[in-house]
């Protein structure tokens, strides 16, 4: 059916909308935004940062930044950061700065 108004509600701290509202020729539905990003197409919704959505004629176009999880490191720049040359250690300290890299010794 019709869709009037797809609102991204909840954001968290770095700007990514937990849940969106959908407002329909039925009423309303809301749903996890995680859910809706599958519903309508990983290739289409990449990322929700600061996912903003607009409406042109009978489209909704969704806008964003990235194509990630939210996590903290993208792969394609600790990609270039080893063909600069960083080892493993220098990429994980300054994509989580402030964390430490510790040897884990096997459970068994």
């Amino acid at each position: 059916g019709y869709i009037y108004e797809i609102i991204p509600l909840d954001y968290d701290n770095s700007g990514r909308p937990q849940h969106v509202r959908i407002n329909h020729f039925r009423g309303q539905d809301t749903m996890p935004i995680n859910e809706f990003r599958l519903a309508v197409g990983p290739d289409l919704v990449r990322s929700t940062k600061d996912l903003t959505v607009e409406y042109l004629d009978k489209e909704i176009v969704f806008s964003g930044h990235g194509w990630g999880h939210g996590v903290g490191m993208c792969q394609w720049g600790a990609k270039a950061l080893a063909e600069k040359g960083w080892n493993y250690k220098d990429i994980l300290e300054y994509y989580y700065p402030g964390s430490t890299i510790v040897k884990m010794q096997n459970a068994n």
